[in-house]
């Protein structure tokens, strides 16, 4: 049998989870980046969300780059 090679993605949406505050949910989100990474994952989405206040995702550009500063 062959091995199949499926590439596989993770999307975080960085939600401030109860107990959290967006440093917390944002130093969350680059432990899921670091784990996506060392897993072999093939992408790491960071979807964008407006005007909810259990998610940190409204400015994905600059949660791109941080993640992309520690991966």
């Amino acid at each position: 049998m062959a091995n199949i090679h499926i590439p596989v993605s993770v999307l975080n949406l960085v939600p401030i989870r109860q107990g959290q505050g967006a440093k917390e949910a944002i130093e969350a989100m680059v432990d899921l980046a670091q784990a996506t990474e060392d897993m072999g994952y093939t992408r790491y989405w960071i979807a964008e969300h407006h005007n909810s206040e259990t998610l940190v995702s409204s400015a994905t550009s600059i949660l791109i780059k941080h993640a992309l500063e520690n991966t």
